[in-house]
Formats: structure tokens, C-alpha cells, sequence
């Protein structure tokens, strides 16, 4: 076990920290559910006499924008911006399982972390006949309008879609049903030469709140990484499964708690 401080401490000792955040930290739909945006969208629909099935293809587009407005959104917040403080000027990287944009709204740099399974920043063409990807901040902007500015229509809303073939755009992740890994290569390229870059050098791992969905994505990487490099720590803060593997015995350190619980002292 290791308390806050104590955790602290072992960041500032390192040379090199590398954390991974897992579903235990994902700001989902759940957290759309107990916005102000999911109930103004439910009365608009509600005002013009749509069918709130025909409109679910928005929620995607007013997760953002939640992430703002829920308490629960509010409390990921505050565990983002104490990790950010704790990691301070160190020579970090971050790996999220998650698709959210809470690293992006509480200012971690783009160039420090990576999210292999996407987000809801990009559009692309839902049949893949392009490469090409499209900022989908314009899509949300106009989704955002028309459900809060009294004027507009939800009815007059147009989805996106791809200029070349006509099929529909789709946000860039693995809810895709051709994802394409384009949206994210270039910070896995950063992530796979700055891990090359921690050999035998101090580093410390963070592992929060990752479950056995996607093991070879965080939880055996890191593992692998704490075993080979004899001058790493290990920490892996799990509520559900904390438990170390054989090899990170009397090097790793198992804290079966919720990272936000932990990080925010509750």
C-alpha cells in the first residue's frame, strides 16, 4: 500500500514516468445521461415533436460538452488536474484506454499522451473508402446551437457525410465499423520512442483503473517494462483487480482503490 504522498515522492524521484488509465476512468455516456445538455436536448426534441430514437446519433457530438456539466464529469476534473500537478515538469507519458477529451479540457499536452482506441475529436468515412479525416469540431458546434438556441431546428439537422463515396461520417474510434488507426499512429509513434527512450533509465509506472478488457494494450506492456527495467516502481491502482503478477513481487505496488478516491483523498 502507498498513500498519496508517498506517491508523490516516488514520481519526484524518477527520471522518467509513464501512467496508464484505464476504464475504472472513463467519462462515458453515463455521465451524458445526468447533464444539463442530455435534458435540454430531451425538451427540444419533446418542443418540435421528434422522436428522440431518429436523434441518438447526437450524443456523441454533446459528450464534451457534459463532461463540463455533470458532477460525476466534475470529479474525473479534479482527478486529471491533481495527476497533472503530481506529474508537474517530469518527463511523462500517458496512455488512455478511454476515448473521452478530459486529458485534452484539462490541458495535458497532445504530445504526451495517446488513445489507441480513438476519440470523439475526428470524423471519418464510415466504409473507409478514404483515409482522410475531418475535424469534427464544426458537427458539434451545430448540434450544440440547435439544441440551445431557441431559433434554430434540431429537425434542420444534417448528419456529415463523406464527400467521396456518400456514406456517412463517423467519429474516428473503435465504435467505427472500419476504424481507422490514422487518427492516433502519430502519438503512438511518440509514445513507442519514448518508451525505447526508458531503458535503464529510473522510471516510475502508474497503472489506474485498467481492467483485463485489452491486457496487451496497458496492463502486460507495463508489467513486461516493470519486470525487465530493474530500476523501475510499479504501482497499479485498481478498485476490482489489484492484484501483481508473480515477477513484480516485492517491486510493484498493489492499492485496491478507485483512482479518484485515492487522488483526490475522499
Amino acid at each position: 500500500m502507498v498513500n498519496k504522498s508517498e506517491l508523490k515522492k516516488m514520481i519526484q524521484d524518477a527520471e522518467m514516468v509513464l501512467v496508464g488509465i484505464g476504464e475504472e476512468l472513463e467519462s462515458g455516456f453515463s455521465i451524458l445521461e445526468s447533464s444539463q445538455i442530455y435534458e435540454d436536448l430531451k425538451r427540444k426534441l419533446k418542443a418540435e415533436g421528434l422522436a428522440e430514437e431518429n436523434y441518438e446519433w447526437v450524443y456523441p457530438c454533446l459528450l464534451q460538452q457534459a463532461e463540463k456539466e455533470s458532477e460525476e464529469a466534475r470529479l474525473l476534473s479534479d482527478f486529471y488536474l491533481e495527476l497533472k500537478d503530481m506529474l508537474g515538469d517530469k518527463n511523462y507519458f500517458i496512455i488512455s484506454m478511454n476515448m473521452d477529451s478530459m486529458l485534452e479540457e484539462t490541458g495535458f499536452s497532445v504530445e504526451r499522451y495517446v488513445q489507441p482506441f480513438g476519440n470523439y475529436e475526428l470524423l471519418q468515412c464510415d466504409r473507409a473508402c478514404t483515409k482522410e479525416l475531418k475535424d469534427a469540431g464544426e458537427m458539434k458546434k451545430n448540434v450544440l446551437q440547435s439544441i440551445r438556441n431557441g431559433t434554430e431546428l434540431l429537425a434542420s439537422l444534417k448528419k456529415s457525410y463523406c464527400l467521396h463515396c456518400g456514406s456517412e461520417m463517423v467519429f474516428n474510434n473503435v465504435n467505427a465499423g472500419n476504424y481507422l488507426e490514422e487518427g492516433y499512429l502519430e502519438n503512438w509513434k511518440r509514445y513507442t520512442k519514448w518508451i525505447e527512450g526508458t531503458m535503464n533509465r529510473k522510471v516510475c509506472i502508474l497503472e489506474l483503473g485498467v481492467m483485463l478488457n485489452y491486457p496487451s494494450m496497458i496492463r502486460w506492456p507495463f508489467e513486461k517494462l516493470g519486470y525487465l527495467n530493474q530500476k523501475a516502481s510499479f504501482v497499479r491502482m485498481n478498485s476490482v483487480i489489484p492484484q501483481l503478477t508473480g515477477e513484480l513481487a516485492g517491486k510493484g505496488i498493489s492499492v485496491r482503490t478507485s483512482s479518484i478516491n485515492f487522488f483526490l483523498e475522499r
